[in-house]
């Protein structure tokens, strides 16, 4: 049997559908199937995604609504990191005790190195009942 590259399983897009599948079973009301379809209205509108110039303005202007969640690797953020930023590498995100220190009543605003992984992180804590964002740019 000869495999391509359509037959090799893609390892993140698999945990991500894993991770999500175990956050909706969770989940026993019907509210969960209602914040599933809220979640993909919002990312296909693109209303999950801050930019660059509206993060600058919430800073400069002092604006506290929102925490600001960089999940690269603690070296990485050690290495250089937007200011205001809190470090909780991607690894560690969904861990129970992350997700209980995470507030509920603000917005999230996640970011990395590149927007995969922060697209990633922001879908899954959006399942969990987050308010997140990804930063663009």
């Amino acid at each position: 049997m000869k495999l391509n590259s359509d037959s090799i399983i893609n390892l993140p897009r698999l945990l991500i559908v894993l991770v999500t599948a175990i956050l909706v079973a969770g989940c026993s009301d019907k509210d969960a199937t209602l914040s599933l379809e809220a979640i993909a209205f919002t990312a296909a509108k693109q209303e999950d995604r801050v930019t660059a110039e509206h993060l600058a303005d919430w800073i400069i202007s002092k604006q506290r609504d929102f925490r600001l969640l960089d999940i690269r690797s603690h070296k990485e953020f050690a290495a250089g990191h937007i200011q205001g930023a809190e470090s909780i590498p991607l690894a560690t995100l969904l861990q129970p005790d992350t997700l209980q220190a995470l507030p509920q009543e603000r917005k999230l605003v996640i970011y990395s190195n590149g927007s995969e992984q922060a697209a990633k992180a922001s879908v899954m804590l959006r399942v969990a009942g987050f308010d997140a964002f990804l930063l663009l740019g």
